[in-house]
């Protein structure tokens, strides 16, 4: 589920700093960025939880 939050911070970000660049707001802009760095860095964490996940999996067998 976590990527899926991941996927939808990231779409949040490119939407608000799309539209900040279109109404030459830099704060909604500027936090579009950081939306969209924060569902990547969500996104690598669910991906390195799910590595760590499988590994156990294996080691378990």
């Amino acid at each position: 589920m976590s990527l899926d939050k991941g996927k939808m911070d990231q779409t949040k970000g490119s939407i608000k700093e799309s539209v900040g660049k279109a109404t030459n707001n830099e704060p909604l802009e500027n936090e579009g960025k950081q939306d969209k760095v924060a569902g990547k860095a969500k996104e690598k964490t669910e991906d390195a939880k799910n590595s760590v996940n499988d590994a156990i999996d294996k080691f378990k067998q």
